[in-house]
C-alpha cells in the first residue's frame, strides 16, 4: 500500500511540477518523511513482545512459588537453564527500563 501511494504521489508530482529543481527537491523530502514515518510506524505486537515476555516470566515464577503453594497446585518443573534465563532477562529488561525513563527525563 506505501509503496502503490509513493508512485501515486511521485507521479503527481512529475506531471503538476514543471521546475526540474523543484520537482527533484520535492521528491527528495516525499521519500525522507515517507521512510521517518516508516520508522515510527509499528504494530502492537513489535511494540510490547517485550512486555508480554517478562509478564510471562513473571507468571512462571509467582504460579510455582506463591499460587502453587497455596493452593496445592502442582508447581512446573522449570530446568535451570530456563530459570537463569528469566533472572537476567528480568534483571536486563528492568534495568534498560529505568536507563530509558532517565535518559527521557534528562532529555527534557
Amino acid at each position: 500500500m506505501r509503496k502503490e501511494f509513493e508512485k501515486e504521489i511521485l507521479n503527481i508530482i512529475d506531471e503538476k511540477i514543471q521546475d526540474e529543481e523543484l520537482k527533484k527537491d520535492l521528491k527528495k523530502d516525499l521519500v525522507k518523511h515517507l521512510l521517518a514515518l516508516e520508522l515510527v510506524e509499528h504494530s502492537w505486537l513489535q511494540k510490547n513482545w517485550r512486555p508480554l515476555v517478562m509478564i510471562s516470566f513473571a507468571g512462571m515464577i509467582v504460579y510455582n512459588y506463591v499460587f502453587s503453594s497455596i493452593f496445592g497446585f502442582t508447581p512446573m518443573e522449570i530446568p535451570n537453564e530456563v530459570f537463569q534465563v528469566i533472572k537476567v532477562g528480568l534483571g536486563f529488561y528492568v534495568t534498560g527500563r529505568t536507563v530509558e525513563k532517565i535518559m527521557a527525563l534528562k532529555g527534557r
